[in-house]
């Protein structure tokens, strides 16, 4: 099989855990051509939380793309919680705009409506696709995301961080890693049911992304990510990455 640095396709899971108990794990795949994209994402509660409140979220994003710049053109996603299901998708133009976006009724209705000029791409799977490509030390840079329910407004800085942190993954070769402050804000779209639980929290500090090299040709990829939440420390470690055959 090619070796993971050369692939073009990438299925990575990652291990979410919080004060050291396994509360969940997160799939993430990514297919790259010269002149497009897909990623997909899939996150599920695992351990005494996923036997006490089951709860899985997905989502898809497709597009087109030259070198590091993405365009959009469908993102989709959904949740299930027990035996209730929601799903939503959202279909953006060559410029950006937001040209068909479906919600469910209720979720519209339970939600702050999102103005029109925030209702661009790009979707948070594409921006974070964008984001790698981009990485680098002494980068900083910001980025707003449409899903076709809430607007985030999000923030990056990264520094070289020397070798990759232990405990994640083995990589083919000793690599260089990145540390990168990752900081957002909800701007439009907010739940009415939880209206001021997604308000900033001033006191809150980025989450902190490791980024190494040697997983994707020319690009970096996340090998952890630390999270402080009201109720402790949330992390997410790499622990398995496969390269799969090109599909083109």
């Amino acid at each position: 099989p090619a070796p993971a640095a050369a692939a073009e396709r990438l299925s990575t899971a990652y291990e979410v855990r919080w004060l050291g108990l396994e509360i969940g794990a997160i799939e993430v795949g990514l297919e790259l051509a010269p002149q497009r994209y897909a990623i997909t994402y899939l996150a599920r509660t695992a351990g005494i939380l996923g036997a006490l409140w089951p709860f899985v979220s997905d989502a898809r994003s497709d597009g087109e793309r030259a070198g590091a710049t993405v365009v959009p053109r469908h993102y989709a996603g959904s949740t299930r919680r027990g035996d209730e299901e929601r799903a939503w998708s959202v279909g953006f133009a060559p410029d950006g705009r937001a040209m068909r976006v479906e919600v469910p009724e209720d979720d519209l209705a339970d939600r702050e409506p999102v103005p029109g000029p925030l209702r661009v791409a790009p979707d948070p799977l594409s921006l974070a696709v964008e984001a790698i490509g981009r990485a680098g030390a002494g980068v900083v840079a910001d980025g707003r995301s449409f899903d076709g329910r809430r607007v985030l407004q999000l923030g990056l800085a990264c520094t070289a961080a020397g070798a990759a942190p232990e405990g994640t993954v083995e990589l083919p070769a000793p690599q260089p890693a990145l540390v990168c402050e990752v900081d957002g804000e909800l701007i439009a779209g907010a739940s009415r049911r939880w209206q001021g639980r997604d308000a900033r929290d001033e006191e809150r500090r980025p989450a902190r992304v490791w980024l190494a090299q040697g997983l994707l040709p020319g690009a970096w990829w996340p090998v952890l990510v630390e999270a402080e939440t009201r109720w402790g420390a949330v992390t997410a470690r790499l622990v398995r990455v496969s390269a799969l055959p090109d599909a083109s």
